[in-house]
């Protein structure tokens, strides 16, 4: 005869929660808001940015990297837009986007 153990014999150990775990989930960060140290890392980068004068520097990148001053653009520019328009005389209209190099 062989011993062995049947799973209907078993009592399930129940684990007792205790502090913030047996009150349950609370409700997280709101939606769209960042975490601390995304939105530190964000203000370090954009405070470094400003005090080298930033325009100055992503206008130079435009000029010596397209490529990458490109990449960067499409990250930041929205994939989509979606947008309601009428024409107040009823007939059909047209919109024109044109990125420009402004003068100086």
């Amino acid at each position: 005869m062989t011993n062995k153990k049947t799973v209907e014999n078993r009592t399930p150990t129940v684990k007792k929660l205790s502090g913030a775990a047996a009150k349950g989930a609370g409700p997280g960060r709101p939606p769209g808001s960042q975490n601390k140290v995304t939105k530190a890392l964000k203000d370090q980068i954009l405070g470094a940015l400003e005090a080298k004068n930033g325009q100055a520097w992503f206008e130079a990148r435009m000029d010596d990297q397209p490529a990458a001053f490109m990449a960067l653009l499409g990250k930041i520019l929205p994939s989509e837009m979606t947008a309601t328009l009428q024409n107040p005389d009823g007939g059909p209209f047209s919109i024109t986007v044109r990125f420009v190099k402004p003068t100086e």
